[in-house]
């Protein structure tokens, strides 16, 4: 293939039907642009009457236009010679070669081969799986094809790691509704990957109980006061919301916890012994736990529990009500 100067112009930068990278616009490539120039060629299809289709180099070709170049060193390929699933195929190949591509970045470019291009799954999973680094098998691809609807937001957020993988393909899978409260929710708390389970599963059911959609839960007075509360930090606020939503799903153990955390006050156990109820409350045993790393150590904490033993408070712990 020959490389040319192609006028900036005469590119159809609308067409991303072949586009790859999530972030189109990374500082240090119109860094290296503006030091040294453009080294590596983009390559294009002349759709004739369509114009021309960007394969490989998306960020180049943007960062050139930003920089205020009239031309690109390109090389040009007839729409006959390369098939839009061989470019795409073209376009992996090239991206894969001098980076890791994002999770969201192949599910662009999956969603692309099995809606746009309209190939079969199994021929995908031949023949572009390997080229992603991905499992060739059905539910990866059907779960990398759901991520590509993913919220923008979350997209940000996903990319920035705010949310986990597995968080990312689950709310992908929900209405857009659900995703744009989740996302407005996301932009100012932070979660642990646990949490972020286990704050998904309790919403669900809290719309389950109170038959309305999912976002609803989300849409709470009492929640946008956490989210709003300017004196927490993002973990803060994320732990406060998960309690929130914890108590209203369950009213009747929180009330208990709260209960036992009281009377493990009231029988003055230093900070080091751990007092555990049974998780539910469904019996009245409680786990005492404690570290000691010397002798005296074990002797002062045994001391502290011998006297908790003889605290008329000992029996709030054991309070099945």
């Amino acid at each position: 293939m020959v490389v040319e100067n192609v006028r900036l112009d005469s590119v159809d930068y609308r067409d991303e039907t072949c586009r790859i990278s999530e972030d189109l616009d990374p500082p240090r490539l119109e860094n290296s642009l503006r030091e040294i120039g453009q080294v590596n060629p983009v390559l294009l299809v002349d759709r004739n009457a369509g114009g021309l289709r960007i394969v490989c180099g998306f960020r180049r070709l943007r960062a050139l236009r930003r920089l205020g170049r009239s031309s690109a060193l390109a090389r040009i390929l007839a729409e006959a010679d390369l098939p839009l699933p061989e470019a795409l195929r073209l376009a992996l190949w090239e991206n894969g070669s001098h980076r890791e591509l994002s999770p969201l970045e192949a599910a662009r470019a999956l969603f692309t081969l099995r809606h746009t291009c309209e190939l079969p799954e199994g021929f995908i999973l031949a023949n572009y799986m390997p080229a992603l680094r991905l499992a060739a098998h059905p539910r990866v691809l059907r779960s990398y094809l759901g991520l590509h609807s993913l919220h923008p937001q979350l997209r940000v957020q996903f990319s920035e790691g705010a949310l986990t993988l597995a968080t990312a393909e689950h709310v992908a899978t929900r209405p857009s509704t659900f995703q744009a409260a989740f996302a407005l929710i996301m932009a100012e708390i932070r979660l642990t990957a646990s949490l972020q389970r286990q704050t998904l599963e309790i919403v669900d059911e809290l719309a389950a109980l109170r038959d309305c959609p999912a976002e609803e839960v989300l849409q709470q007075p009492e929640i946008n006061g956490i989210l709003t509360d300017a004196s927490l930090t993002p973990h803060e606020k994320g732990r406060q919301l998960y309690d929130f939503l914890y108590r209203r799903r369950f009213p009747r153990i929180s009330a208990a916890e709260d209960r036992f955390a009281v009377a493990a006050s009231e029988i003055d156990l230093p900070g080091d012994v751990s007092v555990h109820h049974d998780r539910y409350f469904e019996t009245t045993s409680i786990r005492v736990e404690f570290q000691a790393a010397s002798a005296d150590r074990f002797r002062l904490l045994a001391g502290a529990l011998d006297r908790a033993a003889q605290s008329p408070n000992i029996e709030k712990l054991f309070r099945d009500d």
